[in-house]
């Protein structure tokens, strides 16, 4: 399933917003957010009155208040919150932006990570939520595909060949923390490994398997030895490993798919399932090399 890139607005700053167009004598007029290059800290946040929508533009509506996002900014401003905020010396509208990695006092200015890992932190950094797509194991192939084509015609640098450097700069960021993100969740293996991380487990090449699960390998490696003058054999011996495989991404799927908060023991079997599909997928690679040496 994929999600649409989206922000939100609270109801003390739709009701400040509403204040400021009636004032204004025109309370049907749009609100609208963006960001541009420059600022203390490389990138800028816009926030001011429109009389008429873009015809690209994305509208969100808030209690009646319509709240217009242009494409380029939507990618940068995915997940924002619009919030009022009152202190003792000032108040006005902040942006509370989830991937926002530096920032400065004046509170308008920010910059994201050069280069997240898309399987750290499940913030900027996460796959699931850079691509804008359900953090769950079965997800829509052609969907997900078509969604990295979206971001990265958005992101495509002929698009920005006015623009000032340093959004430039950001969009040309962006766009490799999206092809990342598309290469980590179009994989199982690594997109089971992003899942475990966004719940605090990481699963490397170090983990230890199970004694019955290095006998089982060690058992499938010797007859592929032996079948390897029978191509038959050697299918036969692939597609039961793979049949294999598919029952471990189903057990992950069960835990991910059907439990938003899955408890300990639910990620204890996820992971205990990823390290048997990373050993059945390496002996799948050694049986398709069989197959064609």
């Amino acid at each position: 399933m994929v999600t649409e890139l989206a922000v939100q607005v609270t109801p003390k700053a739709v009701e400040k917003a509403k204040e400021a167009l009636a004032k204004r004598g025109t309370p049907e007029a749009l609100l609208r957010l963006g960001v541009r290059g420059g600022g203390c800290s490389g990138f800028s946040y816009v926030i001011e009155f429109a009389d008429k929508q873009g015809t690209r533009d994305q509208v969100f509506d808030f209690d009646g208040l319509r709240v217009v996002v242009d494409p380029k900014s939507l990618v940068f401003l995915n997940g924002t919150t619009l919030d009022y905020e009152v202190k003792l010396m000032q108040h006005g509208f902040k942006f509370v932006n989830p991937q926002e990695a530096t920032g400065c006092g004046c509170g308008e200015s920010f910059g994201v990570c050069a280069r997240p890992s898309p399987l750290i932190r499940p913030t900027m950094t996460d796959p699931f939520e850079l691509l804008g797509v359900e953090r769950r194991f079965s997800l829509d192939r052609a969907a997900l595909e078509q969604r990295h084509r979206d971001l990265s015609r958005t992101l495509h640098p002929d698009r920005y060949v006015q623009a000032p450097p340093g959004e430039r700069r950001m969009a040309l960021e962006r766009a490799v923390a999206v092809n990342e993100a598309f290469r980590a969740l179009r994989d199982p293996l690594t997109r089971a490994e992003a899942l475990l991380s966004a719940h605090g487990l990481a699963v490397g090449d170090a983990e230890r398997p199970s004694q019955s699960l290095l006998m089982e390998v060690m058992e499938l490696r010797e007859s592929l030895d032996d079948a390897r003058r029978s191509p038959e054999k050697v299918a036969s011996l692939l597609d039961q490993v793979r049949a294999r495989s598919g029952s471990e991404e189903a057990l992950i799927a069960s835990v991910f798919d059907d439990q938003p908060a899955p408890c300990p023991d639910a990620l204890g079997r996820a992971r205990d399932a990823l390290v048997r599909l990373k050993y059945f997928r390496r002996f799948e690679e050694e049986a398709d090399a069989a197959l064609d040496p």
